[in-house]
């Protein structure tokens, strides 16, 4: 890679402003409550409005005994330089 390339990442938030987001992430925990696995997956329940560089609420729900918590996630952004593409 070229040492001429230098890429800078900003720490401060950044609102994505998409309604909803849609990723590739399943957050897998077990229920506090009664142990059985729960998935939250991303891609299907999307984040609203989320933002990279902070905190962001995520609510767990299980189906097994009805009982709910509070994630909290931080999203981060990741930049690349390609050669040859």
């Amino acid at each position: 890679m070229s040492d001429k390339i230098k890429v800078t990442i900003s720490d401060e938030e950044y609102a994505l402003e998409i309604k909803r987001c849609y990723l590739p992430v399943k957050i897998t925990q077990p229920c506090p409550e009664c142990g059985r696995e729960v998935v939250r997956d991303l891609g299907e329940d999307y984040l609203s409005y989320p933002s990279v560089g902070v905190a962001e609420d995520l609510w767990m729900y299980c189906r097994g005994c009805s009982h709910e918590w509070e994630l909290f996630i931080k999203l981060g952004l990741t930049v690349d330089v390609l050669e040859g593409v």
